[in-house]
């Protein structure tokens, strides 16, 4: 059954100043946007964050505005919004427009308080790449990009702010959504041009269902979904209703359930949801119940309530005014991202329970649980945990764990160099570092070879072809992030007599992935992080 309710809202289209524009004629206060369909995932490791610099660095620039106005940035786009009377809003976009298109000219030293507010937003601790949902499914890549947060921001320069403001900032790019049939004065001018953008990567090869242990802060489970759009919203909110009723209204083990969706192209989302339980003992019971809940509805469909009320959740949603103008900002993006637009927010797919439970079905093959590294307060148990529940664990870093002791050996010896053990031994090229006696990493141990740093007591190791990203702090810490969205922090000076292996490990990186972090502690003090 995929017969369809509909209320209607007219969707307009037409070209204004050779923007591509749409609208719908709603109530309430005028609202215009313009939306630029590029945001985290279309750029690289080393200039991560930097459309979030791009968002302040305009906005910083427009001057006063009397009417209620903002920004956002995020992994798909970057939006610049106003709301009040027509004249006052035209005003500000035509601004926005002027400042982005005049970008060309702008120095480093011109960015010292835009990178400034971003470190005051982000904090200190922004400047630092994690494994999140999205970096455990993609890497330091598409959407994975996200949660390298701003890694790099400190290094990023005029010439990375100019060249992405001139591939963001053209009409093909772009489009503008309003809340008004267009008028005669709004006039924003960019320059023609059509979007410059890669197509997103595909996921890495990692078990599914699967589990990684993660920097984030929140449990969540993710999935890709196929669904047709129509029935995606639906679905999306059975399942959140479900897991909303049974961590938080059954037990009281989280405060919250929330989603998230992105497109990832054509075909294909992104859906994680997101929960937080306050304990490591909690969040094993949350994992548990969750994943339990998941293949229930798998087998036996969603609860007749839990559907009806979806169902009248969701056509209570299409009547506002604020679900319609939130549907139309989104559709903007979409279509400037040259992907299909949402469902409407009126329109509600009549699916019956037999079709939730075979979408939710679909779902679970690709299902990917994240548990935040700080929850895990006892190795044994989670490990009992992912037996349990059929969960394999991704395990992010090249390692030891398929190679026998004499491959290990020669591994080591030979600093990752591929030869035999007598020759490894003979011109040993790997050498051992131990934590300095009265140092924070006393009882630590590193190897080094000229292509490879081995974290001895973990047991892994990241290679120079595995490097997306270092970047060296005012303290001499040194991040190293990988293609797999993993990241070490570790300083040198800790270790006994690692200067010049490491110095020759350094060389072997690619000169494009280093990005120094250095000034956060002059610049904090500018923007006043703590």
């Amino acid at each position: 059954m995929t017969d369809t309710v509909t209320l209607s809202t007219p969707l307009g289209r037409t070209t204004t100043a050779g923007i591509p524009t749409l609208w719908c004629d709603l109530p309430g206060d005028y609202t215009a946007a313009l939306v630029v369909g590029l945001g985290a995932r279309d750029l690289t490791p080393r200039t991560a964050g930097l459309h979030h610099l791009v968002e302040h660095v305009v906005m910083s620039r427009v001057g006063h505005v009397t009417v209620e106005h903002n920004a956002a940035s995020g992994p798909d786009s970057m939006s610049f919004w106003a709301t009040g009377d027509p004249p006052r809003v035209h005003d500000f976009l035509h601004r926005v427009a002027a400042v982005a298109t005049s970008l060309h000219d702008i120095t480093d030293a011109d960015l010292r308080v835009d990178r400034a507010t971003v470190l005051a937003e982000v904090g200190l601790s922004g400047l630092y790449a994690g494994i999140g949902p999205l970096a455990a499914r993609w890497g330091a890549a598409g959407l994975g990009l996200a949660d390298l947060g701003h890694a790099p921001l400190l290094a990023l320069d005029a010439s990375d702010v100019r060249g992405f403001a001139a591939r963001a900032f053209v009409t093909g790019a772009c489009r503008l959504a309003l809340t008004r049939p267009p008028l005669a004065d709004l006039d924003p001018q960019l320059p023609v041009g059509l979007p410059v953008r890669g197509e997103h990567p595909p996921a890495l090869a990692l078990p599914t269902p699967g589990i990684a242990y993660t920097d984030d802060a929140q449990v969540t489970v993710s999935f890709l979904v196929g669904l047709p759009p129509e029935h995606r919203h639906l679905v999306g909110s059975v399942i959140r209703e479900t897991l909303l009723r049974r961590l938080r209204r059954a037990s009281g083990s989280v405060y919250g359930v929330d989603i998230a969706t992105f497109q990832v192209d054509a075909t294909t989302s992104s859906w994680t949801f997101t929960s937080d339980p306050p304990t490591p003992a909690v969040a094993r019971d949350v994992l548990r119940e969750t994943v339990r809940a998941l293949h229930l509805l798998a087998s036996d469909g969603p609860e007749t309530d839990v559907l009806d009320h979806v169902r009248e959740a969701l056509a209570a949603d299409g009547t506002l005014v604020d679900a319609r103008r939130d549907w139309l900002l989104a559709a903007a993006e979409s279509e400037a991202r040259g992907l299909p637009a949402p469902s409407r927010v009126e329109e509600i797919p009549v699916i019956d329970a037999t079709e939730v439970r075979d979408a939710v079905a679909g779902l679970l093959p690709s299902m990917l649980v994240t548990v935040p590294r700080h929850l895990v307060d006892d190795l044994d148990a989670f490990e009992h945990l992912e037996e349990e529940l059929a969960l394999e664990a991704r395990v992010p870093w090249r390692s030891y764990a398929d190679m026998s002791r004499r491959e290990i050996m020669i591994d080591l010896a030979g600093g990752g160099a591929r030869t035999g053990l007598a020759s490894a031994l003979v011109a040993s090229t790997g050498t051992f570092h131990k934590g300095r006696f009265f140092g924070p990493q006393r009882g630590v141990e590193i190897c080094l070879g000229p292509r490879q740093l081995v974290l001895v007591q973990m047991g892994v190791k990241v290679q120079v072809e595995d490097v997306v990203l270092m970047g060296d702090d005012d303290d001499g810490d040194i991040e190293l992030v990988t293609r797999t969205g993993a990241s070490v922090v570790i300083n040198p000076r800790h270790f006994r007599r690692a200067a010049r292996p490491w110095a020759r490990f350094v060389a072997a990186l690619p000169p494009d992935v280093v990005r120094s972090k250095r000034g956060a502690d002059a610049l904090s003090a500018v923007s006043g992080v703590d």
